[in-house]
C-alpha cells in the first residue's frame, strides 16, 4: 500500500475550506460550552386551559394531580406520568420542557427569568 505524503493531504483543502472548518469547530465549542453551563430551571409553571394552575419548585419531589394529567417532580425534573389522552405523547416526551398535552390543554414550561427579576425588585 502506497503511503500518501503528509503535505499531499493538505493540498486537498483550500484556504476557504480550512477557514470554514475552523469556524464550524469554534461555533460547536461555544454552543457546547453554553449548553453545559446553562442553568436548569428551578421553577416550572403549569397551565390548563390557558390559566395558571400553579408554580412548582423542582427541588421538592412531588406528584401533581390535575384530574386528566398527573405530573411528577423527581431529581429536579418534571414529567407527565399519567394522562387520559389517547396518544400518550406527553407521557412519552419525558422531562424535556415545554411539555404539552394538546387533548387535555395542559402546558408545563419553565418560568421565565425576566419575571423572577421583576418580582425580586
Amino acid at each position: 500500500m502506497k503511503r500518501i505524503p503528509y503535505r499531499e493531504i493538505f493540498r486537498i483543502f483550500t484556504k476557504s475550506d480550512v477557514t470554514l472548518i475552523c469556524v464550524l469547530v469554534a461555533v460547536s465549542l461555544v454552543v457546547g460550552f453554553f449548553q453545559l453551563t446553562a442553568e436548569s430551571p428551578q421553577i416550572v409553571q403549569i397551565f390548563k386551559n390557558d390559566s395558571l394552575v400553579g408554580e412548582y419548585d423542582l427541588s421538592n419531589d412531588q406528584l401533581i394531580d390535575m384530574e386528566c394529567v398527573v405530573a411528577k417532580i423527581e431529581n429536579h425534573k418534571i414529567s407527565i406520568v399519567y394522562s387520559t389522552c389517547p396518544g400518550q405523547h406527553c407521557v412519552h416526551q419525558g422531562s424535556h420542557l415545554p411539555i404539552v398535552c394538546l387533548p387535555n390543554k395542559v402546558v408545563i414550561k419553565a418560568k421565565e427569568r425576566k419575571e423572577e427579576m421583576l418580582i425580586s425588585k
